[in-house]
């Protein structure tokens, strides 16, 4: 009797395949070192062995098989027939060539003179993956999101630890979605959802001390995102020598309160 079946498993069916593997109508479901990674990224502690880092790059190596970089590049393409500011960004490509010591002619307290102090105080370089030549649209966009993540950091509130990630993260996975329609927008996203999200579950799962701050990171990130203009297209070499608050103006950021999220952070990296 339908009577009998619980509420929460009624319309379930089992659907028959042909197939001896795993497959679905999810392209992310259907990859399996996607379903591994989610499972590790999202289940595990933090430990020295496996760095936090690590996620990221092993995340965007698999994200680049899973998405269909064509179809996006196509549907990036109808878009700029009726969007100019995206018609324009798209045909120059812009991606700057500044290396490390360019930076060093900024005064402190500017974006690019806080920018050199935090690369020189870590002995960084500017690349936090392997730079690489744009072959199409959704390459671009990838590529120049790498170029400004640190700087998204420095903009919109998000020290450089674990929680300070979740700021340029949901900044992203708000903003974009007020500039492009939400097909585009899922894509250019997909890849911060899963990497918020292991931050997420891993502090409810291992470090709930530290819950708080990260719903607090998280909702920062999103306030941001919200107020803020159109960031992944936005100049921000134009701001490099303006101090921080005149550099946010310039480039409409908006929102932004910074809470110093080191300590938590090293909860959660098991530094404490």
């Amino acid at each position: 009797m339908a009577d009998d079946i619980p509420y929460l498993l009624r319309g379930v069916s089992a659907d028959a395949t042909e197939s001896s593997v795993l497959i679905s109508s999810s392209a992310y479901l259907n990859d399996w070192r996607l379903r591994d990674w989610v499972a590790m990224a999202m289940l595990r502690r933090n430990a020295p062995n496996n760095p936090f880092s690590a996620d990221s790059y092993s995340l965007n190596v698999i994200m680049e098989s899973v998405q269909d970089f064509q179809a996006i590049d196509a549907a990036f393409e109808a878009e700029r027939a009726h969007n100019p500011a995206l018609d324009r960004w798209l045909g120059e490509r812009f991606l700057h060539s500044l290396g490390k010591e360019d930076f060093a002619q900024y005064e402190p307290g500017t974006l690019g003179g806080e920018y050199y102090r935090y690369l020189n105080d870590n002995g960084f370089g500017l690349d936090i993956r392997e730079p690489w030549v744009p072959t199409g649209h959704f390459s671009y966009l990838r590529r120049r999101a790498v170029q400004v993540h640190d700087w998204d950091h420095i903009l919109c509130g998000g020290s450089f630890d674990a929680y300070g990630e979740l700021i340029p993260y949901y900044v992203r996975l708000t903003n974009m979605f007020k500039f492009l329609p939400p097909d585009l927008a899922k894509e250019a996203c997909a890849t911060a959802i899963f990497g918020s999200g292991r931050i997420m579950t891993r502090t409810m799962l291992h470090y709930p001390q530290c819950w708080q701050v990260a719903v607090d990171a998280m909702q920062r990130g999103i306030a941001v995102g919200q107020a803020s203009d159109c960031l992944f297209m936005a100049d921000y070499e134009g701001a490099l020598a303006l101090p921080l608050e005149e550099a946010r103006a310039y480039l409409g950021v908006r929102d932004v309160t910074f809470i110093d999220t080191a300590a938590a952070s090293a909860i959660f990296m098991e530094e404490a």
